[in-house]
């Protein structure tokens, strides 16, 4: 049996404790996973809540499972210059408003789709990986190597920090000293002086971003919620249809995923019109990710770097042309 019928026989009668729409959302998903279309996934998601005591007046959450579950999954890499991905998503589908049932639907939408992840662990990710980590400080200078080219000027260092050095300049002086650094800054750099959004001049702003390569994804844990897990955050990252390249444990309460957006990305522009208003706005932010990760010089955990709290942030999977599909 398919998981989708699985998931349409186990949905509980009517008067379950377990909200609806949760289950709702967790059969569309596996809908689309294996390739039904939206007709048929609403036809037979209706006839299974009148088969558990329910009436028409929930067929509108069956629309708004189906158009959730297509806004994760319809997200495709694009050929050249323009969108990095194919959004074919109609916001007006799904209506949801108010404070608190914009948050209860992100927590759930997001468990939804880590629950078809559930039980992926750190090492299934590295052992896909490609490299593989090492587990220690040369996880750094892997990285490094895998995501920059060799001319692409980096800043690695403290959170504040303003040195600037092309990527083979940070490999060697990884490669010729003990220490590690706990930061780096996700895209290439100018390596000039730009006026930041404050009218200060700084050489690691936004502004002074030269290439559009990639994009921080992290959900932050709590430990009074455990929605946002690391378990759970391992597995939305293991079934999420984006073009992950690298995947960190920050030594704490997230996981780190590195989006790549190819060449797509060109300009200031381009960035905050498709990755901050759509990516972020439309599909990542509704579903729980942290929106001050929506800039391009973002800061990220550096690999191989020992936290005060003796955690290594652990470097978990790497592949540079990972570009379409889930990890697993």
């Amino acid at each position: 049996m398919s998981r989708f019928l699985k998931a349409l026989d186990d949905m509980p009668s009517k008067g379950s404790a377990i909200p609806c729409h949760t289950h709702l959302l967790r059969i569309a998903n596996y809908g689309y996973m294996e390739g039904l279309s939206d007709d048929e996934m609403r036809s037979r998601m209706r006839q299974r809540l009148l088969e558990t005591g329910r009436y028409a007046d929930r067929f509108r959450e069956v629309d708004e499972a189906i158009a959730y579950a297509r806004q994760t999954y319809n997200l495709s890499p694009s050929h050249g210059h323009g969108k990095w991905y194919e959004l074919r998503y109609e916001r007006s589908q799904a209506s949801y408003t108010g404070e608190t049932r914009a948050a209860t639907i992100s927590k759930e939408a997001f468990l939804s789709i880590a629950e078809l992840g559930k039980g992926i662990t750190r090492q299934d990710f590295l052992e896909v990986s490609n490299p593989k980590p090492h587990g220690d400080r040369r996880d750094g200078i892997l990285f490094l190597a895998t995501l920059f080219a060799p001319d692409d000027i980096l800043l690695v260092g403290e959170k504040f920090s303003k040195d600037l050095r092309t990527r083979d300049q940070w490999i060697s002086l990884l490669e010729h000293t003990e220490g590690t650094y706990p930061f780096f800054i996700i895209n290439p750099l100018s390596g000039s002086m730009h006026m930041d959004s404050s009218g200060r001049m700084s050489n690691r702003c936004d502004t002074a971003v030269k290439k559009f390569k990639y994009v921080l994804v992290e959900f932050d844990g709590d430990d009074n919620d455990p929605t946002f897990s690391l378990d759970n955050q391992l597995a939305f990252f293991s079934k999420i249809d984006l073009p992950i390249v690298a995947i960190t444990y920050s030594g704490n309460k997230s996981i780190h995923g590195i989006l790549s957006l190819g060449e797509s990305i060109r300009s200031l522009g381009d960035w905050q019109r498709e990755v901050k208003n759509i990516l972020f706005g439309k599909i990542l932010r509704p579903i729980g990710a942290d929106f001050s990760n929506s800039n391009p010089s973002r800061m990220s955990r550096f690999p191989g770097h020992t936290r005060d709290n003796g955690k290594l942030q652990e470097l978990l999977y790497l592949n540079a042309d990972h570009r379409k599909g889930p990890i697993f």
